[in-house]
């Protein structure tokens, strides 16, 4: 037999441009070309790059609901893989089962926050690393060494009487902030209400997670302090189907009303220049 060859040539549409272009390989790297040795690997169809998900939690909803949860995570990260999706980027976990994956597994690229941090009783049981106002920014500056680039503070959460608050002083989420940044970090915000919204924007955070309400003049606002947005406007949906079982009927009809401009706040984002990061919000939706 003889040697496979070590270079190949792709002809395809490449999206999203339309251009019909030739994609070449040698050694199992992009490169430059023409390769002259190259053998033609695949002639017509479509050829995309490769798919972020920019906000994914692969310890949740995992596809082995059994095992450990190391297998849980790479389950769940094959799930992307399998969809096209090269980088998954995890705003936290309720473990450091993802820290580390990547290509050498067969996996995507994970970038995992480490673990989600919450007050005590503030986020949903046994998922996050529970510190209070006392004890979060020696947790988030643990968590960024763990995830060897940020950390992810839980902002807001519902109670029984059908109503969203905050978890967290302002001023200590602006020293937590602080902390992340001056040790080499970044942090981002899990923030469904304007109020939390406003304590990222107000505290410096690189980042806010969700942003499903949000008042007039908090995406000017976002834009203007450089903040970065993940909408995940894909659980709008779930979270529509769920708020009374989460907030009751009368909590419950004023999330599906406030829902409502979700879609109109991005494209203004977007309009405005703001950062923002595709995520399907996966571990709530499936991988």
């Amino acid at each position: 037999m003889g040697v496979p060859p070590a270079s190949f040539l792709i002809q395809a549409t490449v999206l999203p441009t339309g251009a019909p272009t030739d994609l070449w390989i040698r050694s199992g790297r992009w490169v430059d070309g023409p390769v002259d040795d190259a053998a033609t690997l695949h002639s017509g169809g479509y050829a995309v790059p490769g798919l972020v998900d920019a906000h994914a939690h692969l310890a949740l909803a995992s596809p082995s609901p059994e095992g450990d949860d190391n297998e849980r995570a790479r389950a769940s990260a094959r799930s992307h893989l399998e969809a096209g999706v090269l980088t998954v980027r995890e705003p936290g976990s309720p473990n450091h089962a993802s820290a580390g994956l990547g290509p050498s597994d067969g996996l995507p690229t994970v970038i995992t926050a480490g673990r989600f941090l919450a007050p005590p009783g503030r986020y949903f049981p046994g998922l996050a690393r529970e510190v209070d106002d006392d004890h979060l920014v020696s947790a988030a500056l643990e968590e960024l060494e763990h995830s060897g680039g940020w950390a992810k503070v839980i902002g807001d959460f519902f109670d029984e009487s059908g109503r969203f608050s905050t978890n967290y002083r302002s001023e200590t989420l602006a020293e937590t902030a602080a902390r992340v940044h001056d040790a080499g970090g970044r942090i981002t915000l899990h923030a469904m209400i304007p109020d939390s919204i406003q304590q990222a924007i107000d505290a410096g955070f690189d980042g806010i997670e969700h942003g499903s309400v949000l008042e007039q003049g908090q995406v000017e606002s976002m834009a203007a302090a450089g903040i970065t947005w993940t909408p995940t406007a894909l659980i709008d949906a779930v979270l529509r189907d769920t708020a009374d079982d989460m907030l009751g009927p009368d909590g419950g009809a004023w999330l599906v009303e406030a829902l409502r401009p979700h879609g109109e706040q991005i494209r203004l984002a977007h309009e405005l220049g703001v950062r923002i990061l595709a995520g399907r919000g996966a571990g709530l939706n499936p991988h």
